[in-house]
This record gives C-alpha cells, sequence and structure tokens, in this order.
C-alpha cells in the first residue's frame, strides 16, 4: 500500500466508543473515547513489567506486499485488569513504542525496518460488564526511521 497521501490521525466510532490513532516516527497515540450519555466501561492497559500492555489492541503495519501485525502483550506475574469507566466525553490515552513492541517474543523478535508504512489499528473486546465490538482506524502513515 502506498502511503503517499495518508494521514498521519484517523478517528473511527463503533457506538459510543471512539478510537484514535496518530503516528509520529515509531511511536503510536491510541485513545478511546465515550461518546454516549451514559458512563461506559472499557478495558484499556495495563502495566507490565517493561512497559504498558494493550491486550485488546492489534496494528498492521504494511509496506509494499507485506503487512506485519504488532500485538502489545507479554508475560506478567501480576497487573490490573485495565478495566476503565469513562464519563460522557471521557477519553483514556497512551504513547506505544513500536520500535520496542516489534522486538517483543509476541511480534517476533524483529526490528522495525526503516522507510514509510501504512498504519491500520484494530480495538477488539468481548467482555461481559464492558463495551463489546471491534472498531477499526486507518489506516495513517508511519514513517519509521
Amino acid at each position: 500500500m502506498a502511503t503517499a497521501g495518508l494521514p498521519d490521525t484517523a478517528t473511527s466510532h463503533n457506538g459510543d466508543l471512539e478510537l484514535s490513532i496518530a503516528a509520529r516516527r515509531a511511536n503510536l497515540r491510541v485513545s478511546l473515547a465515550n461518546r454516549s450519555a451514559g458512563t461506559l466501561c472499557v478495558y484499556f492497559a495495563v502495566d507490565g513489567p517493561n512497559a504498558r500492555h494493550h491486550d485488546h489492541l492489534i496494528a498492521w503495519l504494511a509496506r509494499g506486499d507485506v503487512t506485519r501485525e504488532l500485538r502489545f502483550y507479554g508475560p506478567r506475574n501480576r497487573s490490573g485488569i485495565g478495566k476503565v469507566e469513562l464519563e460522557p466525553g471521557q477519553c483514556v490515552a497512551d504513547d506505544i513504542d513500536l520500535h520496542a513492541w516489534a522486538r517483543e517474543p509476541v511480534n517476533g523478535g524483529e526490528p522495525l525496518e526503516p522507510g514509510e508504512y501504512a498504519l491500520t489499528a484494530v480495538y477488539q473486546l468481548s467482555r461481559p460488564g464492558a463495551w463489546s465490538g471491534s472498531i477499526t482506524a486507518g489506516p495513517i502513515r508511519l514513517a519509521v526511521e
């Protein structure tokens, strides 16, 4: 996929939940926002031993004919469950270091090659007592140095 003309940010909705993504160098900014009139429960980040984990987020980086999937979880002994209650209009956000996550075992341990990518992110959740569904945002332009 060609990256010329792709934006650096994208926002998408599914019902009352909004997913926004933005890229700067090899960093991905991800946020979830409640666009409903009531409280909304979501699962977001949990603290792992070396980074914040996003169990329900997947990123696809496409360059030419190759697409690489990145996941953002790994071994952890103890952590919270990441459940957050968002009031109307409230959001949660986090920055994800794609260079670091690419080197994790869950992602094959290979570094990101320099170049331009088309990045698409998916937040997907199916849990009782929380927002359930799937939201896809992107593609956006990601320039890796």
